[in-house]
């Protein structure tokens, strides 16, 4: 079994957003998880590892990400504007119940 060392915990969470790739093309995501910085995501088409999205998150925000993996209908995206790791510093605190 592989030990994932992670330097912020994840939150499962079930939102819905539109990731739109460089090419505008939009596709329908459901977010599973979020920790201080990344999104664990499920989608009929993943995104290539290391393209640039906008996630567009359901009633919490728009984000600009990098794709880091991509695992069958999962992936996982990385925040990579400032403004944007600020947003979601804040809700993961909210999350946490901070």
């Amino acid at each position: 079994m592989e030990h994932e060392q992670r330097s912020a915990p994840r939150y499962p969470v079930n939102w819905q957003a539109w990731c739109t790739d460089a090419a505008g093309v939009k596709t329908r995501v459901t977010i599973v998880d979020c920790s201080d910085g990344n999104f664990g995501m499920s989608g009929s088409s993943p995104p290539f590892v290391n393209s640039v999205i906008h996630l567009a998150i359901d009633d919490i925000g728009e984000f600009s990400c990098s794709i880091i993996w991509t695992r069958g209908n999962r992936f996982a995206a990385r925040i990579i504007d400032d403004h944007s790791k600020q947003s979601i510093s804040a809700l993961t605190d909210v999350l946490a119940g901070n």
